[in-house]
């Protein structure tokens, strides 16, 4: 992996997280992805790839990271949480990667409807296509 991550963001993710927060949140997302360190608020990473998903959603990679303020010292693995950022990475861009979503409360049970997950992966599909 390269150092340069690269992060765009829907229209939607923009409305809902803005300012500091999203700095904060893109900053901490970077420092993980390039492998330079495991922020304190980054938690498990899982792509949605439960057979009940839309082929979409499968075939565009849509994961999701739990996020909140979890123990340095707590496994990557055991950090879960009801906040979810959904994201997507590229097809053809290495480190590159689209905010989809930003699910809370309630963030398992929200992916769990087939509708919001098809609109996923609709989102995922036209990113991936052109990056």
């Amino acid at each position: 992996m390269s150092d340069e991550v690269i992060v765009f963001l829907t229209k939607p993710f923009q409305d809902i997280v803005n300012g500091e927060t999203l700095e904060s949140l893109k900053s901490d997302f970077k420092k993980y992805k390039s492998g330079q360190s495991l922020p304190d608020t980054i938690g498990r990473d899982e792509r949605y790839d439960h057979i009940d998903n839309p082929q979409s959603v499968i075939d565009g990679e849509v994961s999701h990271i739990h996020i909140a303020k979890f123990s340095i010292y707590e496994e990557q693995y055991k950090r879960t949480s009801e906040k979810h950022l959904v994201y997507c990475p590229a097809a053809m861009t290495d480190d590159c990667y689209l905010f989809i979503d930003l699910l809370n409360p309630k963030a398992h049970k929200l992916a769990k409807n087939p509708q919001l997950m098809r609109v996923y992966g609709e989102i995922a599909e036209k990113f991936r296509n052109k990056r």
